[in-house]
């Protein structure tokens, strides 16, 4: 049904079934949460996915995997709350999960969407050192900094 309602862009439905799954006290497994929050994130619905991560995980409704995680800092970084994404970032490291590829990605969206260069080019790096650069990281960067006129910067 999320699905089929964020395609459509039926976004007043989608809030109202994001709400209700709070309301129902509805179990879920990590990969429907994490599938959940990719629709309402991409309505950009940054508010109402991490209110319903947050109801969800205290409400002891889902444990929150590296997946969950990564569907979350996707879903902030299309925003360009820094503060957001970085705090969901340690929150995933705190619970045991570590920073993968996937996550990484995402914290350099945000940086990039940001304009925070510096910060960006760090992320960068370590995805670089850890062998996971490929085209879509890569094309996120230059795009970023082609668009400042900045496009020599990442290349050197």
């Amino acid at each position: 049904m999320a699905s089929c309602l964020s395609h459509a862009r039926q976004n007043a439905p989608l809030s109202l079934l994001s709400k209700e799954i709070v309301n129902s006290r509805c179990a879920m497994s990590p990969g429907a949460l994490g599938f959940f929050i990719r629709c309402l994130g991409s309505t950009g619905f940054v508010e109402e996915v991490n209110f319903l991560f947050d109801q969800v995980k205290m409400m002891g409704l889902c444990v929150p995997n590296s997946y969950t995680y990564n569907c979350l800092l996707e879903a902030i970084s299309k925003s360009g709350s820094i503060d957001l994404v970085e705090m969901r970032l340690k929150e995933m490291c705190d619970s045991g999960w570590a920073s993968d590829k996937y996550a990484l990605t995402s914290v350099l969206q945000a940086y990039c969407n940001a304009q925070k260069f510096d910060k960006a080019l760090s992320v960068f790096n370590e995805i670089y050192g850890r062998g996971w650069a490929d085209g879509h990281v890569m094309s996120i960067l230059v795009l970023t900094f082609s668009k400042c006129g900045e496009v020599d910067k990442p290349l050197s």
